[in-house]
């Protein structure tokens, strides 16, 4: 199982919109040499094109980051959050499934489909 890094892009340019409006007001407060600007990470995105095209073009490469340059800037080991994340992925999975064979419909409809087969 892998997590995915696609964002629900139908508001791309409201939320854009919004994260200009935050960090306008943000930089009439912060002291000099301070500066706001916008970024827009999406974790698991590597190539800044993908980003910016997740994003219909309402970013540019300047205002795309990823996951690595994120982690970079904070000090935090992406490859350990990435390891972690893959160690808890199976274990979410089985609880996602045993939560939702406890749901009647959804047991019979799987036991069903599995017959079927």
């Amino acid at each position: 199982m892998v997590d995915g890094d696609n964002f629900d892009t139908k508001k791309s340019q409201g939320e854009v919109n919004n994260l200009s409006t935050y960090s306008n007001a943000l930089a009439n407060k912060l002291p000099y040499p301070w500066q706001s600007e916008i970024k827009v990470c999406m974790f698991n995105q590597h190539d800044k094109t993908k980003i910016v095209s997740g994003f219909k073009g309402y970013i540019s490469e300047k205002e795309a980051m990823s996951g690595d340059e994120f982690c970079n800037i904070l000090g935090i080991d992406k490859a350990r959050i990435d390891r972690q994340r893959h160690e808890a992925c199976n274990s979410n999975f089985e609880f996602v499934i045993d939560e939702l064979l406890k749901i009647e419909s959804v047991h019979n409809k799987i036991k069903q489909k599995l017959q079927q087969q």
